[in-house]
C-alpha cells in the first residue's frame, strides 16, 4: 500500500516492516519514510504477502481481501507465534472470531471495519 500504516507505526517508535507486491508503491513508501525521517524504524519489502518472513512479527497488519485473507490462513498458523497480534482493516478472516473488532476513521473521514486476533 501507501505506508500510512506503517508510518505511523514507526513514528510512535515501533519497528515497522510493510510489504506490498507492487514494487512502485514500495518506492514512494521509502521514499516517504525517508523524507519524514523515519527510514531508521521503517522499511518496505516488495514481495507477495504470502512470501513474506513474518515469523519474528509480534504485530502484523494485512490489508487483503478476504480471499487473500483466507489463503495466508494457513501461514499465520504454522509462522506467528503465540501471542502475535494479527490486525486486518477492512476485511476479516472467514472461520476466527476477532478478539477485538471496531471502526478506524482516518485522517479523510473514511471509516474502516478494524479486526484484531491474538493468536493463540
Amino acid at each position: 500500500g501507501d505506508g500510512r500504516v506503517v508510518l505511523a507505526a514507526a513514528r510512535r517508535g515501533a519497528r515497522a516492516i510493510g510489504v506490498d507486491i507492487d514494487s512502485a508503491l514500495v518506492e514512494k513508501s521509502r521514499k516517504a519514510a525517508f523524507d519524514v525521517g523515519l527510514d531508521g524504524l521503517a522499511s518496505f519489502e516488495a514481495t507477495d504477502f504470502r512470501d513474506a518472513d513474518v515469523g519474528s512479527a509480534t504485530v502484523v497488519f494485512a490489508y487483503l481481501s478476504r480471499q487473500g485473507m483466507d489463503q495466508i490462513r494457513r501461514r499465520i498458523v504454522q509462522n506467528l507465534k503465540k501471542g502475535t497480534r494479527l490486525i486486518s482493516l477492512t476485511y476479516d478472516l472467514p472461520g476466527w472470531t476477532p478478539t477485538r473488532h471496531g471502526l478506524f476513521q482516518d485522517e479523510r473521514g473514511v471509516r474502516y471495519a478494524v479486526y484484531i486476533w491474538e493468536i493463540s
